[in-house]
């Protein structure tokens, strides 16, 4: 298996990921995008929202399940989404009270929004309530003093940040004593990212902006390529104008592009077994 980034393939080159101008894949890798869903919609979820839908649904987030969330950043608010479509009754943690007007927008209770800044406090209410913890922080982290406590017996949290430091050390009691596990998960797999996207939702529907209430910062093509030429800039803008981040990609029959860009979608022109040149035929330009 090879990472999406800085790989080393067989030949001795590197993978570019996201940031690839142009890749040649097996067709089974090949994710359909719903007809409908649209770019700005598909890209967040199929990274960010990869990330939080394949623990919730491997720890068994759902009705009578109590799960929370901490942190409210680009993972978190698809956390919280996710964890309430799928029916578990949901909370969202954090250090202060500046992000409770979003996560009510995301459809969370005022009430279940927690301000954990003071461990003492907040455990003095929550000690021994939740099934999940699913942490999308990615600075240092309160296990023992905190997170575990907050977790029943046989409770799970699940780091899905990147966290800067090395974790805290411990003693193996902590976990042992109650059975509670420090799980991680990196991203989903191919399987899981096709029926993220191909589920029917009962709390939003993808196909409507509004509904899933993504957080989206929309920018012109010209914004994506800071380092081209102006002459180079002034013949993407001529194919994609301003607030249009879709072009065409090079190789894809019928389609032309002026310069290798990136691609974020598969086309569906191309069927399970074709060896894909280019990865989309739309592109979406994500800050």
């Amino acid at each position: 298996m090879g990472g999406t980034y800085q790989a080393t393939f067989e030949d001795g080159s590197i993978a570019q990921g996201g940031y690839a101008d142009y890749t040649t894949q097996r067709g089974r890798f090949a994710i359909p995008i719903p007809e409908g869903l649209e770019s700005a919609i598909a890209a967040p979820l199929m990274c960010a929202g990869a990330t939080v839908y394949s623990p919730l649904k491997r720890h068994g987030a759902g009705p009578g399940k109590k799960v929370g969330v901490v942190g409210i950043g680009g993972l978190g608010h698809l956390a919280i989404q996710f964890a309430l479509a799928l029916g578990a009754e949901t909370y969202a943690f954090s250090q202060s009270d500046s992000k409770r007007a979003d996560a009510e927008k995301l459809g969370l209770k005022s009430e279940n929004f927690i301000i954990a800044k003071d461990a003492k406090a907040t455990l003095a209410k929550w000690q021994r309530n939740f099934d999940l913890i699913i942490c999308t922080n990615s600075g240092l982290l309160p296990l023992e003093e905190l997170y575990f406590p907050l977790l029943r017996p046989e409770g799970v949290i699940c780091l899905c940040g990147l966290p800067e430091e090395k974790l805290p050390a411990m003693f193996g009691q902590v976990i042992i004593g109650r059975s509670i596990s420090l799980a991680g998960s990196l991203i989903a797999g191919s399987k899981e990212i096709k029926e993220m996207l191909q589920r029917e939702w009962p709390a939003f529907d993808y196909t409507c902006p509004a509904s899933l209430r993504s957080e989206l910062t929309h920018l012109p093509l010209r914004a994506c390529f800071p380092s081209r030429g102006r002459e180079e800039r002034q013949a993407v803008d001529r194919d994609a104008p301003d607030g249009d981040c879709r072009a065409g990609v090079p190789g894809l029959p019928g389609r032309q592009a002026p310069l290798p860009l990136r691609p974020r979608e598969l086309s569906d022109r191309h069927k399970a077994g074709s060896s894909l040149r280019a990865l989309s035929s739309r592109i979406f330009c994500e800050t």
